[in-house]
C-alpha cells in the first residue's frame, strides 16, 4: 500500500486523492448551510448521515512557513536562493552584493558591490585554465584527475550561482517588456478599430 502511494506521489500525473469524491454540489451546499446556521436541527441530521465530518471539506489554510510537498519533492514556502556557504561550496568571487558596472550613476553603485560581468569573465578564464590543466594531468598522471574535475565543478557552480542571483531582475525586466508589448498591441488594435469605425 505504501509503495503504491509513493509511486503515485512521484508520478508526473498522479491520480486525484480518494477524498475528491466528497466534493459534490450537495455536500458543498451542506457545508455552506452548516457554516451559516450551525444550530439548525435539519442540517445537523444531514451532517450525521455523512460518513465524514463536513468541516473536512473546508480547504486548509495556506502554508505560511516551512515546506510543502509537490510531486513527491519538498519545496520551501519562502523561495530564496541558498548561499554557496549554505550549500557547502567555496565561494570564488568576492563577498557582497553583486552590482552591474555601467548601470545607473556611479554614485548609485555601492563600493561593496561586485561587478557581475567581470566576475563571470574571471570564472570563465579560470574554467578554461583548469580544463587545460586537466588535459595536462590526464596526459601525465591520469590517476590525479579527480582534483581538477572537482575544481572545475566548483567554478561552474559559482558561475551558475552568480547567474541565479540575477534571475529576479531578469524576471522583472521580462515582465516589463511583455507588458509594453501588450500595451503597444492594444494601442494598434484600438487605432485600427477607430479607423474603421
Amino acid at each position: 500500500m505504501e509503495e503504491a502511494s509513493a509511486q503515485q506521489q512521484g508520478a508526473a500525473f498522479p491520480t486525484p486523492p480518494y477524498y475528491f469524491q466528497r466534493y459534490t454540489q450537495e455536500n458543498l451546499k451542506l457545508l455552506e448551510q452548516a457554516q451559516a446556521d450551525p444550530e439548525n436541527s435539519e442540517i445537523a441530521k444531514s451532517l450525521e448521515a455523512l460518513p465524514f465530518p463536513i468541516l473536512a471539506l473546508e480547504p486548509p489554510p495556506p502554508v505560511q512557513k516551512g515546506v510543502y510537498w509537490l510531486f513527491g519533492r519538498p519545496w520551501p514556502v519562502q523561495d530564496s536562493l541558498a548561499t554557496l556557504a549554505e550549500q557547502g561550496i567555496e565561494q570564488l568571487y568576492p563577498k557582497g552584493s553583486i552590482g552591474m558596472e555601467g548601470v545607473g550613476n556611479a554614485a548609485d553603485v555601492l563600493p561593496s558591490c561586485v561587478d557581475r560581468v567581470k566576475e563571470l569573465k574571471k570564472l570563465n578564464h579560470s574554467a578554461v585554465f583548469n580544463f587545460l590543466e586537466l588535459v595536462h594531468t590526464l596526459s601525465t598522471s591520469p590517476s590525479e584527475f579527480a582534483v581538477k574535475v572537482d575544481q572545475i565543478r566548483v567554478i561552474f557552480i559559482n558561475m551558475h550561482h552568480i547567474l541565479n542571483e540575477y534571475r529576479p531582475h531578469q524576471a522583472r525586466e521580462t515582465l516589463r517588456l511583455m507588458m509594453e508589448e501588450q500595451l503597444d498591441r492594444k494601442k494598434k488594435e484600438t487605432e485600427a478599430m477607430r479607423r474603421y469605425a
